[in-house]
Formats: structure tokens, C-alpha cells, sequence
């Protein structure tokens, strides 16, 4: 089973009284979504509105690239807004809230003019 980026079993042993040193060996694994980026910071702040144009509390927010190798879950404060980290060239943002899905596509490229900007991303529920 997986945990991490290691192949895990379990493995049952009886050892005496007499201390012993044990070792494992696992096998890596390539990545599934648990990914260290190494580098400067990716983040941006992402403002959820609803159909009425307030904000959305508690929404659930997925964010993937379009190969959905990096992904993410996060959730909007009280104010409806979350500070995210996209990945990839093609970003999508699956929202859920209050019951219904919503989703939004954005190209890297975008995204990046708004961090230099010092913008929020802001995404309009329909």
C-alpha cells in the first residue's frame, strides 16, 4: 500500500528481550500528488464570489493542473477567500458549494500577471 512515496507492507516479526536492530527496505514509488516544489512560492490569494457576487464561506476549492498531477484541496474563510498555490500551465478550480459544483479553467500565464500585479484571483460563481 502506498504511504508517501514508498511501497509499505506489513511485515510481522517476534524479536526476545535482547535489543535488536532492524532494518526495511521499501521501494519508491513515483509521485501521486505528493510533490515538494523547491523554489519560490507560487501562491496567490483566490476570492470565491457566489451567483449574487458575495463572498462564499467555507467552499471547497480543488485546484489541478490540467494533467491532474498536482492537486489540492482547500477551503474559503468567512470572507471567501483561500491562499492557493497552482501548478502546472493549465489550471483548473472545481468549487463546490452550498451543494453545487462550479468549475473554472486558467492558464498559468494569467495567473501569474495577477501575482505580479499583487491581484486577487477571483472567481465568479454561476
Amino acid at each position: 500500500m502506498p504511504y508517501g512515496i514508498c511501497e509499505t507492507k506489513i511485515t510481522e516479526f517476534f524479536v526476545s528481550d535482547t535489543p535488536v536492530e532492524l532494518e526495511l527496505k521499501v521501494d519508491v514509488s513515483p509521485t501521486r500528488g505528493n510533490v515538494a516544489i523547491v523554489g519560490p512560492s507560487k501562491r496567490i490569494q483566490l476570492e470565491i464570489l457566489d451567483t449574487q457576487g458575495k463572498p462564499a464561506p467555507s467552499a471547497e476549492v480543488l485546484v489541478r493542473d490540467s494533467n491532474a498531477e498536482f492537486e489540492q484541496w482547500y477551503k474559503t474563510n468567512g470572507q471567501g477567500e483561500a491562499d492557493v498555490e497552482p501548478l502546472g500551465t493549465t489550471i483548473t478550480f472545481a468549487v463546490l458549494y452550498k451543494g453545487a459544483l462550479s468549475e473554472e479553467t486558467i492558464s498559468m500565464a494569467a495567473i501569474e500577471k495577477l501575482r505580479a500585479e499583487s491581484k486577487k484571483l477571483v472567481i465568479h460563481l454561476k
